[in-house]
């Protein structure tokens, strides 16, 4: 019955750090309770392309990934209403808004942005019909495929994502993988038949923050 019952899987990974190892947790939540002989198969991806701190144009910090910072910018930083507003009344999936370091930049950069949204009036018409009219984003993974199937998992995601290491449960990010974000996909397995072949459970996916540059160095003690 176990086999049968809903699940998924909880993935949990923390910021990524350039030089430091990451380790998620899975952990497989089943309706049937505590499943025995289940394994879990990890696959790392990171994005095509940087993600910038600002998005407002000649930002100073919009790729500046200092790990001693990141924290107080991160409490900065604000995204367009009107972006998340539109992207949460549309039923079809849609690029995530952009983000600013700070309201200097969103005022600074909104005479271009507003640009992107639609007019009020066509805007309402188009939530009434339940279209946004914005443009379509690559849709949610829904493949089963998981790594040792013989299947790579592909998907419509695959234009965002490039796979980086494959049945790793732990991973160390390079200077190539700073300011991309990592998404961790998870899937729990168990064996079956007299051949003990592997037969997807669950799956759970996590994508973090974009990875953080490596610390400096202390200076020498004198």
């Amino acid at each position: 019955m176990a086999s049968f019952a809903k699940a998924h899987v909880k993935v949990r990974c923390g910021r990524p750090v350039e030089g430091c190892t990451i380790r998620p947790s899975g952990n497989l939540r089943s309706a049937a309770g505590h499943e025995d002989g289940i394994e879990m198969r990890w696959r790392w991806l990171r994005s095509r392309d940087v993600v910038a701190n600002c998005a407002a144009p000649g930002c100073a910090i919009a790729h500046d990934y200092d790990p001693v910072q990141a924290g107080s910018r991160r409490s900065r930083a604000m995204q367009c209403a009107v972006c998340v507003k539109e992207c949460k009344d549309s039923c079809k999936p849609c690029p995530e808004p952009p983000t600013f370091c700070s309201p200097a930049c969103f005022v600074a950069a909104w005479p271009a942005h507003k640009l992107t949204h639609k007019p009020p009036r066509e805007r309402s018409a188009s939530v009434a019909s339940g279209d946004s009219g914005r443009v379509e984003a690559a849709a949610p993974t829904t493949s089963a495929g998981f790594p040792g199937d013989g299947t790579d998992g592909a998907d419509a995601s695959d234009e965002k994502w490039e796979l980086v290491e494959d049945n790793l449960g732990e991973f160390v990010p390079s200077r190539d993988d700073v300011g991309r974000r990592l998404r961790v996909e998870c899937f729990a397995v168990r064996r079956v038949g007299p051949r003990g072949e592997e037969q997807l459970r669950a799956r759970g996916i996590a994508t973090t923050e974009p990875v953080l540059s490596a610390p400096l160095a202390p200076p020498p003690r004198s």
